[in-house]
């Protein structure tokens, strides 16, 4: 009886240790969870740092960058092989077009008019998208992922909401909209490439 009460109580601590371990691995950003881990497939991604978009002095949406090892030189996240996503939380209702707009303004920022031209295609697929959307609303979500040998593909609330887009230049672009030259958010580029934590 003795020995059984003290296997139970084993059990009990050893579950309070896992649970206390699998919370410590999420960062929590206002109310919302990013894992510190995450899978594409086979590889396992690594949040690399996360944060805040605010505009005039409104939280917009929470974004985490993850990526198969950690970064904290734009050059080399871009430069990285493998897999690597953008995930992001609403922290607030937007009109979806308005958010398409400032993420190809975003991208027009950081790329040359070069570079700009030869992902045409997949920018107005990206105005199309945001332009087609009703809203986003609190608590809803979208990721931008990278895939090699398949493409960047857009989730929205986890469903697929592209085609795969192969040209690595296009998902560079995107990234850069926070952690480019320009970036849309100066106070938000550190915490993506990891120099600031959230609080």
């Amino acid at each position: 009886m003795v020995l059984q009460r003290n296997f139970v109580h084993c059990c009990i601590i050893s579950l309070l240790v896992l649970c206390s371990s699998a919370s410590a691995l999420a960062v929590d950003v206002s109310g919302y969870n990013f894992a510190d881990e995450l899978k594409s497939g086979s590889q396992k991604l690594l949040l690399n740092g996360v944060g805040i978009r605010h505009k005039y002095f409104l939280e917009i949406y929470a974004i985490g960058l993850y990526l198969t090892e950690r970064h904290d030189v734009t050059a080399d996240i871009v430069a990285a092989p493998g897999p690597q996503r953008i995930n992001v939380t609403m922290l607030r209702e937007i009109a979806s077009d308005e958010l398409g707009k400032a993420m190809l303004a975003g991208m027009r920022a950081n790329m040359t008019t070069e570079e700009t031209l030869k992902v045409g295609p997949d920018l107005i697929t990206i105005g199309r998208l945001f332009g087609s959307l009703p809203g986003l609303k609190k608590g809803d979500t979208f990721s931008l992922d990278w895939t090699p040998g398949v493409g960047a593909v857009i989730f929205v609330n986890g469903k697929a909401a592209t085609e795969p887009m192969p040209d690595k230049l296009f998902f560079d672009g995107l990234m850069k909209i926070w952690i480019g030259d320009n970036p849309v958010d100066t106070s938000l580029k550190p915490y993506l490439l990891g120099a600031k934590k959230i609080d």
